[in-house]
């Protein structure tokens, strides 16, 4: 059994997720084209080679239009930028991976990440599942950052995932919550 291993000592993003899986031998062009399936328009994808004290890793970036920005990370931090998303609601997620080529398993992956996500959400604001809507979860680079994540996993054969605990942190951020 193929198994994937993930200690996040610095935290971790999606775009640090899939530049490390890159690292790992996931084929980047391969991950494109199945990030391309979804059918998504405004965002190009890019791997680069960075190093960070001392250390030689991927860097990915999401590039997208909707937020006027790029969203990327390497060598440990994760840079999030305030901008414009569109909301979505679970369903409307839903329908994206669901209507896209990619394997069964890479979606059934895809949906489970939003899933959890989305029953986190409707926790703390006290609803349910269906009404909650993603602010910065339901933008193009985030829908992007999961699905290349679950796509990687694929290509690399991992059967299993375990994560170390997250650093605990204190600090703010700006975001739609």
């Amino acid at each position: 059994m193929r198994i994937a291993w993930f200690d996040p000592i610095g935290g971790a993003s999606g775009d640090m997720i899939v530049a490390s899986l890159v690292d790992a031998g996931a084929p980047f062009e391969e991950i494109r084209r199945g990030v391309e399936e979804l059918g998504l328009d405004g965002f190009t994808l890019e791997a680069t080679r960075t190093v960070s004290h001392q250390i030689a890793a991927c860097r990915f970036l999401v590039r997208t239009e909707e937020q006027g920005h790029r969203h990327g990370a390497h060598g440990g931090h994760g840079h999030a930028h305030a901008g414009h998303h569109p909301h979505r609601h679970l369903a409307d997620i839903e329908r994206i991976i669901t209507s896209s080529t990619l394997s069964d398993c890479v979606r059934k992956n895809i949906l489970a990440v939003f899933r959890a996500l989305g029953e986190a959400e409707a926790k703390v604001h006290g609803t349910t599942v269906d009404r909650i809507h993603f602010h910065e979860v339901g933008a193009v680079d985030s829908i992007v950052d999961i699905t290349a994540a679950c796509l990687a996993l694929e290509l690399l054969g991992v059967e299993k995932l375990y994560v170390d605990p997250l650093p605990l942190s204190r600090g703010t951020v700006k975001c739609a919550h």
